[in-house]
C-alpha cells in the first residue's frame, strides 16, 4: 500500500528517489527523496486545491500508466513529439471543434492506418497569438517503424490537408528541451533512465490543464477535456 501511494502522489516526480547503501551489501540501504529542478509552473500546480489537484493526478496517474503499457507490451518504443497549429488566417483558429474534428480526420485517415503506429497523448491550450492548438506525444513500435522522420512528413502532408497550417516538431529542434530531447526518438524497454525522463518530460501536458478561461472568452460552453 505504502508503494502504491507513493507512486500515485509524487509530487509531479517533483523529487527523485535515490536508494542510499549503507555498506556493499544490497539489501542494506534506504530509500531517500532530493529535490529536482522544476519549472514555475509545475510547482504552481502543487500548490492548486484539493478539487483542481485532484483533476491534476488523475491526468498525471494516466499518462505514466500509459507509458508503462506501452513499454510492458513493446520493448522498443519510437516518441515523437508534435504540435498541431491551424492558420492564423483561418476563420476557424480559435475554433476548438474544427481543431478536434481535424485532428480526429488525421486519426482516422493517417495515424490508425500507419503501420507501427500504436497511440497518443494530447493536450489542447490556446493563446492570442496561435490560436487554439495540440500538443502531442505520438507513440511508434519501434521493431517496425525505422524512419521516424517519413512518419512526421506524412502527417505534416495530411494535416494541411485536411485544414490544418503546420506542425511544429519537437524532434527537430531538441536542443531546445531540457533533456536535448533525449527521450525523443527510439527508447528499448531496459533504458529505465530515458522512461523515466520521459515521464518527466510529459508533465508538459499538464502545464493548463486548469487555465480554462479562454474557453469562456472563445464562448465555448460545457467541460471540455483538454487532455485525450
Amino acid at each position: 500500500t505504502r508503494l502504491t501511494n507513493n507512486y500515485r502522489y509524487d509530487d509531479f516526480h517533483m523529487r527523485k528517489q535515490v536508494y542510499i547503501h549503507l555498506s556493499n551489501h544490497e539489501d542494506e540501504g534506504y530509500t531517500h527523496c532530493i529535490k529536482r529542478l522544476v519549472p514555475h509552473w509545475l510547482k504552481e500546480l502543487a500548490l492548486l486545491s484539493n478539487n483542481k489537484l485532484r483533476t491534476v493526478r488523475k491526468s498525471f496517474n494516466q499518462i505514466k500508466d500509459m507509458i508503462s503499457s506501452l513499454f510492458i507490451q513493446y520493448n522498443k518504443v519510437i516518441v515523437v513529439r508534435l504540435d498541431f497549429f491551424l492558420s492564423l488566417e483561418d476563420k476557424n483558429k480559435n475554433n476548438l471543434e474544427w481543431l478536434n474534428k481535424c485532428f480526429n480526420s488525421l486519426q482516422t485517415s493517417t495515424l490508425n492506418t500507419y503501420k507501427g503506429y500504436i497511440g497518443y497523448m494530447c493536450g489542447r491550450e490556446y493563446t492570442t497569438d496561435r490560436g487554439v492548438h495540440l500538443h502531442c506525444f505520438l507513440f511508434l513500435d519501434g521493431n517496425i517503424v525505422k524512419n521516424d522522420y517519413s512518419f512526421y512528413s506524412e502527417v505534416l502532408a495530411k494535416w494541411r490537408k485536411i485544414g490544418g497550417k503546420s506542425v511544429y516538431s519537437g524532434y527537430l529542434n531538441k536542443d531546445k528541451l531540457p533533456d536535448r530531447g533525449e527521450c525523443l526518438g527510439l527508447i528499448k524497454y531496459t533504458e529505465l533512465e530515458k522512461i523515466e525522463k520521459l515521464i518527466y518530460l510529459v508533465r508538459y501536458l499538464l502545464k493548463d490543464i486548469n487555465e480554462r478561461e479562454w474557453l469562456e472568452k472563445l464562448g465555448i460552453e460545457g467541460k471540455r477535456r483538454l487532455i485525450t
